[in-house]
């Protein structure tokens, strides 16, 4: 349920950011592809970048320029929520957690937007 929510909220983030952050929008020029984020027990969310804009529905793409799958829904909620995302990516796809499917330099590139979406944590205070 996690996982699922996470990327309903990833989906409502980038919508929201290719009509409002100019940065956001430069990052979406060009584009015209989908992509998905799935997990082998069932949760999968596909996102359509198109005239610098993102929408993002439940279920799987038609012609997706790359799919990133997750072992589980809690592999995946970790991964994408993780400290050092970068890091989790690289050991997942070592054991065979995380699956890579089509162009992964579209994945790094989807690892950029997603960073400019997700809200920093706020350090505590000493």
């Amino acid at each position: 349920m996690k996982f699922r929510l996470l990327l309903l909220g990833l989906g409502f983030l980038m919508k929201r950011a290719s009509a409002n952050n100019s940065a956001f929008q430069k990052k979406l020029e060009g584009k015209d592809m989908s992509f998905e984020i799935s997990s082998d027990d069932g949760v999968c969310r596909n996102f359509t970048v198109k005239n610098n804009k993102v929408t993002s529905k439940s279920g799987t793409a038609v012609e997706p320029e790359f799919s990133l799958r997750f072992k589980s829904s809690q592999e995946g909620f970790a991964a994408l929520t993780a400290k050092n995302a970068q890091l989790a990516f690289m050991k997942g796809i070592q054991d065979k957690s995380i699956r890579v499917e089509g162009n992964p330099m579209s994945l790094m590139w989807f690892q950029g937007i997603a960073a400019m979406v997700v809200p920093k944590k706020k350090k505590k205070a000493a």
